[in-house]
């Protein structure tokens, strides 16, 4: 899968600015799909990868959930790094898969960093 498109404005956050780890907030964002959305994924894709490019100091981690065919997209999940709710809504709120429609379901929940061991995350979205 093509990674965002090049040539993108990146900003460390919402607002622009780096906020020191004690000031932030981790939401989880969990968006479900619309069922039979696939079309509308395709045409949002670009402008998704290119907001989630922008946003690049925001986001810690986001993907596809699946189903148990471990093929089947079911929704995505958010880790972002905010000061407050609202401004995960506003995240959330200006994401092209939620303003184009895709998602018939979001949650947005307040998370604390537990354990955090990013060398055993997979090199590869198919899990290698």
């Amino acid at each position: 899968m093509p990674g965002p498109p090049r040539g993108i404005e990146r900003r460390t956050s919402l607002g622009g600015e780096r906020r020191p780890q004690s000031e932030v907030l981790k939401d989880a964002l969990d968006d479900s799909r619309k069922p039979n959305s696939a079309e509308l994924r395709v045409k949002l894709r670009d402008a998704h990868f290119e907001y989630l490019h922008k946003l690049e100091g925001t986001l810690v981690l986001a993907g596809a959930t699946l189903a148990d065919d471990g093929k089947t997209r079911t929704g995505s999940v958010f880790i972002i790094n905010v000061k407050s709710k609202a401004e995960a809504e506003a995240f959330s709120a200006a994401e092209p898969f939620r303003k184009g429609g895709l998602f018939q379901r979001t949650e947005i929940s307040h998370m604390r960093k537990g354990q955090f061991f990013p060398a055993n995350a997979p090199k590869t979205a198919e899990g290698e």
